[in-house]
């Protein structure tokens, strides 16, 4: 089969496994449902390619994506939110580099995949950068896709916990409560604000036109990143070419369609690099997939119980802010709980931010420097 076919063969089992994996509204399905299938048809046929040269696409459209949500009231909110951004990047830092060192000597992994697959991103977007650096792209695919699975399992336990108990208040707040204090200052000025109005539907032509800025934005930023030489310059140069325009116009838009394809082409790109000498050592990866899930869920609690204790938020929605898994599964994620959306969002865009800036640079130059 030639690698053109083939490559054409991988991106349709990939689709049909994201689009099975979305009907059974399995967690991440898109991204995870595609990369199982084409895990399993690349072990079965041996014919799953996705070419390395399609990985400036891929890395265009995540820029995008991430890049056309930052707004300008985004940005000047920003600075209500210095003093948990802060938090919330030196605990992350911290936290990628520890579990990964652990990672690297448990589990005898190299350090540039043991950093990489203890990245607090998204399974898309860590895979990408990963690949361009030198990791091991399977082996990240895989610790990221358990950890995303593992925090979408334990997470909604916790928090079902937290509110069966009333404990879902800012921290001031339920010192008070606790205290048997009235508090009506404090409640006013932590009181839930009422639901916006649903916005009127905008009309199709605003929406395409939108669709074809945000392309034409994304691409331009790409090919100024790859020119530029950075690491993961295509992702970067999109997002910030995107967040730059729409901050200022507030005229990008994102077709929902083109998130699922992003996603289901993401995990076609890991699975594709599964073969059957990956599938041999993944009993080596077991252990320290282990280490890694539960030391990055019990240091991201720590950071957003700090968050909870200095920044005035509820404890859901700073636990929710720590959460290192993807930017949309983990804000489709918090729509559903009692979290003060917009600030989620927004320190998980600094988040991913800073994982697509710093992280490429950052734990390439350690990895270079353990090694």
């Amino acid at each position: 089969m030639s690698p053109t076919l083939s490559f054409i063969c991988t991106l349709a089992v990939a689709t049909v496994g994201g689009l099975l994996a979305r009907k059974f509204k399995l967690p991440a399905g898109a991204i995870l449902g595609s990369m199982v299938a084409v895990i399993i048809f690349n072990l079965t046929t041996g014919y799953g390619v996705v070419p390395t040269e399609f990985r400036p696409v891929l890395q265009t459209l995540s820029g995008a994506l991430v890049g056309y949500r930052i707004t300008k009231s985004d940005v000047i909110g920003m600075k209500t939110l210095l003093l948990p951004a802060l938090i919330l990047v030196a605990g992350m830092i911290a936290l990628n580099i520890v579990i990964g060192i652990i990672v690297h000597y448990i589990g005898g992994i190299d350090f540039a995949t043991a950093l990489f697959a203890s990245c607090p991103g998204g399974v898309t977007d860590i895979a990408l950068i990963a690949d361009e650096l030198g990791a091991d792209t399977a082996k990240v695919g895989f610790m990221q896709a358990v950890r995303l699975l593992s925090l979408l399992a334990v997470y909604p336990v916790l928090f079902s916990i937290i509110g069966k108990k009333g404990l879902n208040l800012p921290y001031r707040q339920l010192k008070a409560k606790k205290a048997g204090k009235a508090a009506q200052q404090e409640q006013e000025v932590f009181k839930e604000e009422e639901p916006a109005a649903p916005a009127p539907e905008e009309p199709a032509k605003t929406r395409y036109a939108g669709y074809i800025l945000t392309f034409s934005i994304a691409i331009a930023g790409a090919l100024l990143g790859l020119w530029s030489g950075i690491s993961a310059g295509a992702l970067i140069g999109a997002m910030f070419a995107t967040a730059a325009f729409n901050t200022f116009t507030g005229r990008l838009r994102f077709p929902n369609p083109a998130r699922v394809i992003v996603q289901i082409c993401a995990g076609a790109f890991v699975g594709a690099r599964m073969g059957p000498d990956m599938v041999a050592t993944l009993g080596q990866l077991l252990l320290p997939t282990l280490v890694m899930v539960v030391g990055m869920i019990l240091c991201s609690l720590a950071i957003g119980l700090i968050m909870y204790r200095f920044c005035g938020m509820n404890f859901i929605s700073s636990i929710m802010s720590c959460a290192p898994g993807g930017l949309t599964e983990m804000i489709v994620f918090a729509e559903d709980l009692e979290c003060d959306l917009p600030r989620v969002a927004m320190l998980h865009t600094i988040r991913v931010v800073m994982v697509f800036t710093l992280m490429p640079t950052l734990l390439g130059s350690l990895a270079a420097m353990l090694t």
